[in-house]
């Protein structure tokens, strides 16, 4: 519906071409409030219009660069909230987190995020190399702030808990931005090279 009014604005001259990659920020600001107007969830309101707007007409002329546009925004959306992130990161937050904590970024990026990966792609036909490819480099995690702001608004938990859920996220997500960071380029160079051996 969304896609639909924007092509007829652009046809009626209403919309500038040159604004066409904020259609999807606008897209997604209306659908995460009318989720919450509504008493839904926002956030999966925006995810689910995220995957419906990714997957409507991406190659079609008109809509090419919203999606181009609209790429641009998300790496300079994510590059904010990494930004913001690493500004609140402070050395008294670390000692927030103790030993379970700062045992919980290892366990994720070398076992539980691996292992999720492999069980999901069981029987898809990718190989054991591609699949430790996947497990390896998944999402870094941001939305995993958003979450913990969202339990920590509820009220649910004590102040010293909600410290220690915030910072416990923290340090998984920072480690996860350097390690994933230090051996992004090597690791997809590496698997591009042998994707060329063997075409």
């Amino acid at each position: 519906m969304l896609a639909a009014g924007v092509l007829r604005l652009r046809a009626k001259g209403l919309l500038a071409r040159e604004l066409d990659g904020w259609v999807a920020v606008g897209a997604v600001l209306v659908l995460y409030g009318a989720a919450e107007l509504a008493g839904g969830l926002g956030f999966l309101a925006a995810f689910a219009g995220g995957l419906g707007f990714r997957r409507y007409e991406r190659d079609h002329e008109a809509n090419e660069r919203v999606h181009q546009g609209a790429e641009v925004v998300e790496k300079f959306s994510e590059l904010a909230a990494i930004l913001l992130l690493g500004s609140m990161v402070t050395l008294a937050g670390w000692s927030e987190v103790g030993w379970a904590g700062a045992a919980l970024a290892p366990l994720l990026l070398f076992a539980i995020r691996p292992l999720t990966v492999f069980v999901a792609f069981v029987g898809s036909g990718i190989t054991s190399r591609e699949r430790a490819f996947l497990g390896w480099f998944g999402v870094r995690g941001v939305g995993s702030l958003y979450y913990a702001a969202a339990a920590i608004a509820t009220g649910l938990l004590a102040v010293d808990e909600a410290q220690s859920v915030f910072w416990a996220i923290a340090v998984c997500v920072v480690a996860s931005i350097v390690v994933h960071g230090i051996t992004g380029s090597p690791f997809a160079g590496r698997l591009a090279r042998r994707a060329d051996r063997a075409k």
